[in-house]
């Protein structure tokens, strides 16, 4: 790419004079960076946890390690210590958040580096399907609350196939804790996995600090073959009103009330360096 671009300023910029030689120059400029930005990943360094995190859907912890992630309208920050891996992700887009609540949200974890669902946390698990009605109402905060705490009494372990999925009512039972919060019309939500299977905490990434890894978030799709039920690979919503105008019931009509159309779910996928022990304090 580097030497394309060479040739191309070689050739074109020297040719032409003043504003035309400068317009071709800042085309190509935007053209290259456009290109640049498609299809690279989030790349992270994760925060060492040097204070207390208190997994309650609350960001406050969190300011200093936030990414804003343009293409999902989100921001992720990681930190770990020894012991786990502490995720937050954040959003102010609407869509993102109803769709969390209704078809679920899992954060998949690949200790390899690569993008791949090795291992995952489903939560909130979904079936809050009041909240497709929301999408095309303003306001609506109160209704919101109610739907986010109802969405936070168990959450899913899940691997690689339908095989691998365990629910887990008591989320610290495991080691796992998950928390959903709301303010200033942005959905918080918290994250703490071990990073090593123990005999507490039979479930974990199975990764070390300072290892390489790779962290996915994604929403879940509605399943037309699976009875309205959401699943973190389940087929997408129908579009509204379907073939002649109707739309099929449960999940599939409350899609098509919201008038909202395809909804597209959300893909972010991103490479996290964990870090090892403390960062020295500069004086």
């Amino acid at each position: 790419m580097q030497a394309y671009a060479m040739h191309y300023l070689s050739r074109h910029i020297h040719i032409g004079s003043g504003l035309a030689a400068l317009a071709r120059y800042a085309s190509f400029t935007i053209l290259m960076f456009l290109m640049a930005g498609c299809g690279s990943s989030l790349q992270l360094t994760s925060g060492w946890k040097n204070s207390d995190i208190k997994i309650d859907g609350i960001d406050s912890e969190w300011h200093d390690v936030m990414t804003y992630a343009r293409s999902s309208d989100a921001s992720v920050g990681i930190k770990n210590d020894g012991d786990n891996i502490y995720v937050c992700f954040t959003t102010s887009n609407r869509q993102t958040q109803l769709q969390m609540l209704a078809f679920g949200f899992t954060t998949w974890f690949s200790p390899e580096g690569k993008k791949e669902k090795t291992f995952g946390i489903h939560f909130p698990i979904g079936g809050q399907l009041q909240a497709l009605r929301l999408l095309s109402r303003e306001g609506a905060s109160e209704e919101l609350q109610q739907l986010i705490r109802a969405s936070q009494r168990d959450l899913e372990v899940v691997g690689p196939t339908e095989a691998n999925r365990r629910r887990i009512m008591d989320q610290e039972a495991a080691g796992i804790k998950a928390r959903l919060g709301y303010s200033q019309e942005s959905l918080v939500y918290e994250l703490e996995v071990p990073l090593r299977k123990t005999a507490e905490h039979p479930f974990a990434i199975e990764a070390a600090d300072s290892q390489t890894i790779s962290v996915g978030f994604e929403t879940g799709e509605i399943s037309a073959t699976a009875g309205g039920q959401s699943s973190p690979s389940a087929l997408s919503a129908p579009s509204r009103g379907g073939r002649g105008g109707r739309s099929r019931g449960g999940a599939s009509s409350a899609a098509a009330g919201a008038g909202s159309g395809r909804l597209e779910p959300l893909r972010l996928w991103t490479t996290v360096q964990l870090t090892s022990g403390a960062a020295p304090v500069m004086k």
